[in-house]
């Protein structure tokens, strides 16, 4: 059964097919609220994302259950390589000089290995980063697989700052809280001021 009201499409997520797609945009309970976008609109799909935010109550008990070096750390960077041409500027060296030299000032976690001394979540669930990001008040992140976690309801209402380095013609989801950023990492300097 799918219902519109006030313009927003609900679908049960229990309906939707294995393999279906949809830009599913905020979810609560078992409802998903559909709102259409561009590449929707290219593909004749009557569906427009204005917005992408999901709620997820596990992942502050989650949290309390992880070991404490995840905890009380100043900055979350999801540095993992975009496979998809979601950055066409990401440089693996050039990202780990800037985390090397940001490690310096702050306690950091990324989610890509850059070296023994920097913690890092590579081996750790999707979901555990998102449990950790919930009590990280700076993030940094390439638009790659392991960013989609920011679109949590409890990252957003928490983070003062989600800065995510993508192409600047092919970013569409507007969410807030969001800074983006189409520039090589090695252009911003305002890091060290």
């Amino acid at each position: 059964m799918v219902n519109f009201m006030n313009g927003t499409l609900l679908v049960p997520v229990q309906e939707l097919q294995k393999g279906q797609t949809l830009d599913i945009i905020k979810i609560e309970g078992i409802m998903a609220s559909v709102k259409p976008n561009g590449y929707n609109k290219t593909y004749n799909i009557p569906i427009i994302v204005n917005e992408f935010e999901y709620n997820d109550d596990d992942l502050i008990n989650r949290y309390n259950t992880i070991d404490d070096k995840y905890k009380n750390i100043d900055m979350l960077i999801i540095n993992s390589e975009p496979k998809s041409g979601q950055y066409q500027n990401y440089n693996k060296e050039n990202w780990d000089k800037f985390i090397i030299d940001l490690s310096t000032k702050y306690k950091i976690v990324t989610t890509s290995t850059v070296n023994d001394s920097i913690l890092s979540l590579e081996n750790q669930t999707v979901k555990n980063i998102a449990a950790i990001a919930t009590h990280i008040k700076t993030i940094i992140a390439i638009n790659t697989g392991p960013s989609v976690v920011l679109y949590n309801t409890q990252i957003l209402n928490n983070a003062d700052y989600i800065y995510i380095y993508h192409n600047e013609y092919c970013y569409s989801f507007k969410t807030r809280k969001f800074i983006k950023k189409s520039k090589r990492i090695t252009e911003d300097k305002f890091w060290f001021n």
